[in-house]
């Protein structure tokens, strides 16, 4: 009998992850996605990464993510419920942070997150994302969101004064 490897792994999100994916979205978010929202998102978005984090070959975590022009955009993270507060959130956004760096292009990231949702909003305020604005009304049942930046690389200035 062949044992299964116990160690975490993030990797790209495959067809056979979606119903995982999909109680982990529905156990974190007040708004869930819908199977068509990640279909979408797997299969028809160019601007759109998911990578799954995996132990055991089991999905515990997810990140949605797109790269756009010289900004990323995280649309959302999420671990497991009854794994949260083991830094499994922390190997996922370092992971991502680094695979949004790689692209050279890619000057700033940035995120939307509900302003009552204060574990969140700190746990990317510890990765350097800043507050910008409010925006409000936001989500649909009225919620504000915090939207929020994080500079990756700085633009370069051209010298205009030749």
């Amino acid at each position: 009998m062949e044992t299964k490897e116990k160690r975490l792994l993030v990797r790209p999100m495959a067809i056979e992850d979606l119903a995982s994916v999909m109680i982990i979205n529905k156990e974190n978010f007040t708004e869930a996605w819908s199977e068509q929202n990640f279909l979408y998102e797997l299969n028809e978005n160019e601007f759109a990464t998911i990578m799954v984090l995996t132990y055991a070959d089991v999905v515990i975590g997810y990140c949605d993510f797109w790269v756009t022009f010289d900004s990323a955009t995280i649309n959302q993270i999420a671990i497991k419920k009854e794994l949260q507060g083991n830094k499994l959130g922390r190997l996922l956004i370092e992971d991502t942070l680094a695979r949004i760096n790689g692209v050279d292009e890619v000057k700033v990231v940035t995120l939307e997150v509900r302003t009552q949702n204060e574990r969140a909003i700190n746990f990317y305020l510890s990765y350097g994302f800043d507050i910008l604005l409010t925006k409000k009304k936001y989500y649909t049942n009225g919620d504000d969101a915090f939207y929020m930046m994080k500079v990756m690389k700085e633009y370069e200035q051209n010298n205009l004064s030749n």
